[in-house]
Protein backbone atom coordinates (compact mmCIF):
# COMPACT_ATOMS: atom_id res chain seq x y z
CA UNK A 1 0.00 0.00 0.00
CA UNK A 2 1.77 3.49 -1.05
CA UNK A 3 0.55 6.70 0.67
CA UNK A 4 -1.84 9.25 -2.38
CA UNK A 5 0.15 11.88 -2.24
CA UNK A 6 -3.26 14.15 -2.32
CA UNK A 7 -3.95 12.71 0.83
CA UNK A 8 -0.79 13.80 2.25
CA UNK A 9 -1.13 17.30 0.85
CA UNK A 10 -4.60 17.11 3.11
CA UNK A 11 -3.61 15.59 6.29
CA UNK A 12 -2.66 18.49 8.77
CA UNK A 13 0.87 18.52 9.68
CA UNK A 14 2.10 17.81 13.39
CA UNK A 15 4.97 19.93 15.17
CA UNK A 16 6.70 19.75 18.37
CA UNK A 17 6.94 23.60 20.09
CA UNK A 18 8.88 23.49 22.59
CA UNK A 19 8.48 27.06 25.09
CA UNK A 20 11.85 27.90 26.80
CA UNK A 21 11.50 29.39 29.57
CA UNK A 22 13.20 32.85 30.26
CA UNK A 23 11.62 35.98 32.34
CA UNK A 24 8.95 33.67 33.57
CA UNK A 25 10.51 30.49 33.34
CA UNK A 26 7.34 28.48 32.97
CA UNK A 27 5.24 30.49 35.94
CA UNK A 28 1.63 29.98 35.37
CA UNK A 29 0.75 33.30 33.86
CA UNK A 30 3.72 32.08 30.97
CA UNK A 31 2.28 28.74 30.54
CA UNK A 32 -1.84 30.60 29.95
CA UNK A 33 -0.75 32.39 26.90
CA UNK A 34 1.92 30.07 25.68
CA UNK A 35 -0.71 27.40 25.63
CA UNK A 36 -3.00 29.85 23.33
CA UNK A 37 -0.04 28.94 20.59
CA UNK A 38 -1.82 25.97 19.31
CA UNK A 39 -4.87 27.85 18.49
CA UNK A 40 -2.90 30.52 16.43
CA UNK A 41 -1.10 27.49 14.18
CA UNK A 42 -4.07 25.77 14.17
CA UNK A 43 -5.96 28.79 12.25
CA UNK A 44 -2.73 28.27 9.66
CA UNK A 45 -3.71 24.16 9.13
CA UNK A 46 -0.94 23.37 11.38
CA UNK A 47 -1.28 21.28 14.68
CA UNK A 48 0.90 21.45 17.56
CA UNK A 49 2.31 19.77 20.70
CA UNK A 50 3.91 21.80 23.50
CA UNK A 51 6.01 21.11 25.75
CA UNK A 52 8.49 23.56 27.98
CA UNK A 53 11.84 23.44 29.22
CA UNK A 54 14.07 25.81 31.49
CA UNK A 55 15.92 28.76 29.38
CA UNK A 56 17.83 31.52 29.99
CA UNK A 57 21.06 33.66 28.99
CA UNK A 58 18.58 34.77 25.74
CA UNK A 59 19.13 38.59 26.56
CA UNK A 60 16.74 40.97 28.36
CA UNK A 61 14.45 42.22 25.92
CA UNK A 62 13.55 38.37 25.23
CA UNK A 63 10.71 37.69 27.02
CA UNK A 64 9.52 33.97 25.02
CA UNK A 65 11.22 31.70 23.10
CA UNK A 66 10.06 28.87 21.10
CA UNK A 67 11.53 26.10 18.73
CA UNK A 68 9.33 24.59 16.29
CA UNK A 69 10.34 21.04 14.73
CA UNK A 70 8.71 19.67 11.78
CA UNK A 71 8.17 16.19 12.26
CA UNK A 72 10.03 13.68 9.97
CA UNK A 73 7.01 12.34 8.91
CA UNK A 74 6.42 15.66 6.48
CA UNK A 75 6.71 15.28 3.09
CA UNK A 76 9.65 17.41 1.63
CA UNK A 77 7.11 19.55 -1.05
CA UNK A 78 4.90 20.33 1.98
CA UNK A 79 7.84 21.83 4.61
CA UNK A 80 7.86 25.09 2.70
CA UNK A 81 4.39 25.78 2.89
CA UNK A 82 4.74 24.32 6.30
CA UNK A 83 6.96 26.81 7.76
CA UNK A 84 5.07 29.91 6.33
CA UNK A 85 2.20 28.57 8.29
CA UNK A 86 4.10 28.43 11.25
CA UNK A 87 5.68 31.49 10.98
CA UNK A 88 2.63 32.79 10.00
CA UNK A 89 0.77 31.71 13.32
CA UNK A 90 3.46 32.33 15.54
CA UNK A 91 3.89 36.03 14.74
CA UNK A 92 0.67 36.66 15.34
CA UNK A 93 0.76 34.90 18.96
CA UNK A 94 3.74 36.76 19.25
CA UNK A 95 2.33 39.95 18.58
CA UNK A 96 -0.45 38.78 20.93
CA UNK A 97 1.77 37.83 23.46
CA UNK A 98 3.92 41.59 23.81
CA UNK A 99 0.81 43.19 23.77
CA UNK A 100 -0.13 41.45 27.14
CA UNK A 101 3.35 42.16 28.37
CA UNK A 102 3.19 45.01 31.35
CA UNK A 103 4.31 48.53 29.73
CA UNK A 104 7.83 49.51 29.69
CA UNK A 105 11.38 49.00 29.29
CA UNK A 106 12.15 44.81 30.47
CA UNK A 107 13.99 44.70 33.93
CA UNK A 108 17.05 42.42 34.82
CA UNK A 109 16.19 39.83 36.94
CA UNK A 110 18.35 37.31 38.26
CA UNK A 111 17.51 35.14 35.51
CA UNK A 112 18.13 37.56 32.44
CA UNK A 113 21.24 39.00 34.07
CA UNK A 114 22.12 43.16 34.08
CA UNK A 115 21.02 45.16 31.51
CA UNK A 116 22.89 46.02 28.53
CA UNK A 117 23.12 49.72 27.46
CA UNK A 118 23.81 48.22 23.87
CA UNK A 119 20.85 46.02 23.36
CA UNK A 120 17.51 46.61 21.72
CA UNK A 121 15.39 47.75 24.48
CA UNK A 122 11.90 46.78 22.67
CA UNK A 123 10.71 43.24 24.02
CA UNK A 124 11.02 40.71 21.76
CA UNK A 125 10.19 36.94 21.32
CA UNK A 126 12.14 34.63 19.38
CA UNK A 127 11.21 32.03 17.30
CA UNK A 128 13.62 29.22 15.96
CA UNK A 129 12.16 26.57 13.34
CA UNK A 130 13.61 23.49 12.60
CA UNK A 131 12.97 20.96 9.76
CA UNK A 132 12.64 17.48 10.13
CA UNK A 133 16.19 16.36 10.60
CA UNK A 134 16.91 19.35 13.01
CA UNK A 135 18.59 21.56 10.37
CA UNK A 136 17.65 25.00 11.52
CA UNK A 137 15.26 26.76 8.93
CA UNK A 138 14.48 30.08 10.26
CA UNK A 139 15.37 32.04 13.28
CA UNK A 140 13.22 35.30 13.65
CA UNK A 141 12.68 38.08 16.38
CA UNK A 142 9.35 39.65 16.41
CA UNK A 143 8.65 42.87 18.29
CA UNK A 144 5.64 45.10 18.05
CA UNK A 145 7.12 47.18 15.20
CA UNK A 146 8.83 44.32 12.96
CA UNK A 147 9.68 40.81 12.17
CA UNK A 148 13.54 40.61 12.02
CA UNK A 149 15.06 37.62 10.03
CA UNK A 150 17.91 36.35 11.97
CA UNK A 151 19.13 32.98 9.81
CA UNK A 152 16.85 31.55 6.90
CA UNK A 153 14.70 33.41 4.36
CA UNK A 154 13.15 36.67 4.77
CA UNK A 155 9.83 36.95 6.37
CA UNK A 156 6.98 38.84 6.06
CA UNK A 157 5.48 40.47 8.40
CA UNK A 158 1.66 38.84 8.67
CA UNK A 159 -0.01 42.36 9.76
CA UNK A 160 1.31 44.35 6.71
CA UNK A 161 0.28 41.51 3.89
CA UNK A 162 -2.57 42.50 2.53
Amino acid sequence: MTDDPADTARSPITVRVEVIGTIHDGSPPQRAVAEELPTYLAAEGVTAELSYRPGGGFGLGVVETIAVFIAVSAAAGLIGDTATAIVTGAVKWARERLRREPPGPPEPTGVTGPADPDADPRKTVRISLYGPRGELLKDIEVNRDEVNTLFGDPVEDPDTIG
